[in-house]
């Protein structure tokens, strides 16, 4: 098992582009004549430009596992983050790493993987596994015995999208990560029957079925992923999709304007719903009217209003809940502003203020 850190794949900024206008320069002879000077005065044996060249190329690096779910989330952020280093924090990545505090304690490990045993519900935290036969490299957030196999869990801080009878279901995305662990832990020879994705809002745990058609798909998508990162060529961004109204990377891709830009005719485009700004830490949630109900679900705190929705709010992105007048608040909700540390102020329909809803203080 190695633990060693691999390069990134060179930036597209970096590359260079012929212009086949350019006349080509007589490099071999200068090429030579550098070789015979560094041979004479500094006895080094070098080899000329072009000599050798397949035998020295560097082996594609391994790509890290949450890589390969981002490619399968967006392409494009997949390039940001793997080809051109970018990352950028927002609240939703903040409150993910929050999820993954009690994972990121690894437990104790022997020195070859494939001695690994686990008793029926033991676990193991923080597993880090490589492949060079795969091309992978990731950190499993928790392996859970299951008596004579393995179980996958990952730590998600969002809520499961509900399938067509309204059961929560693991998103696609997600369910390609956990794959790619179960593959990862095969290889090295460990039975793996099982897999589960922990969603933090729903604090429940969602199973994704290890069939053959999605570990077929992770090493598709895998080699998709290896293609444009060697491309050099950034892909296109998303079209009016709401993965990008959050996304932590909108600053940097800009789809709308970058989408008008490849393309300037007509009008620019009309953003339905403005982007989330980076570093934000966290939004009012103000209800003036008369008979709305401010409730939980899910990830999301819901304003409605005789039993119909208004508008969703991200929980992990509300700070601070202000009443006013004839507005209910869930007791699930309010449970949840107590947990979260969201204040909950009371007012009148004049706007005088009545009182606070807070949670005690956390000591020691």
């Amino acid at each position: 098992m190695k633990r060693t850190n691999q390069p990134r794949p060179r930036s597209a900024r970096g590359a260079r582009r012929e212009n086949p206008a350019q006349v080509e320069l007589p490099l071999d002879p200068l090429q030579q004549q550098i070789h015979e000077v560094l041979k004479a005065e500094l006895g080094v044996a070098s080899t000329p430009c072009g000599e050798g060249a397949a035998a020295t190329a560097e082996p594609a690096p391994l790509m890290p596992v949450r890589r390969l779910q981002n490619y399968a989330y967006c392409a494009r952020l997949f390039y940001y983050q793997w080809v051109e280093n970018l990352f950028e924090e927002n609240a939703d990545t903040v409150a993910g790493s929050a999820a993954h505090r009690q994972t990121d304690r690894p437990s104790q490990l022997p020195e070859d993987p494939k001695e690994l045993e686990l008793p029926e519900g033991a676990r193991l935290r923080s597993l880090q596994l490589e492949s060079e036969t795969l091309g992978l490299v990731g950190k499993i957030d928790v392996c859970e015995g299951t008596g004579d196999a393995i179980e996958v869990i990952d730590h998600k801080k969002g809520s499961a999208r509900r399938g067509e009878n309204g059961d929560r279901v693991a998103k696609d995305y997600d369910a390609v990560q956990v794959a790619a662990y179960a593959l990862l832990l095969r290889e090295q020879g460990q039975t793996v029957r099982a897999a589960s994705i922990y969603y933090a809002s729903d604090r429940r745990r969602v199973p994704v079925a290890l069939t053959e058609e999605l570990l077929a798909s992770v090493l598709r998508l895998r080699d998709e992923a290896r293609a444009v990162a060697a491309s050099a060529k950034c892909p296109p961004p998303l079209r009016d999709d709401p993965r990008c109204l959050y996304c932590s990377a909108y600053p940097i891709c800009l789809p709308n304007e970058s989408a008008f830009w490849a393309a300037p005719s007509g009008a620019p485009p009309e953003l339905k719903e403005a982007p989330r700004p980076p570093g934000d830490d966290g939004e009012l949630l103000v209800v003036q009217k008369p008979g709305c109900t401010v409730g939980q679900r899910g990830g999301e705190f819901v304003v409605s209003e005789k039993g119909k929705d208004l508008q969703k709010f991200p929980r992990n992105q509300v700070r601070a809940i202000y009443l006013y007048g004839a507005v209910q608040l869930t007791a699930q909700a309010a449970q949840s502003c107590l947990e979260d540390g969201i204040d909950v102020g009371y007012f009148s329909p004049a706007g005088r203020f009545l009182g606070l809803l807070r949670g005690l203080p956390t000591s020691g």
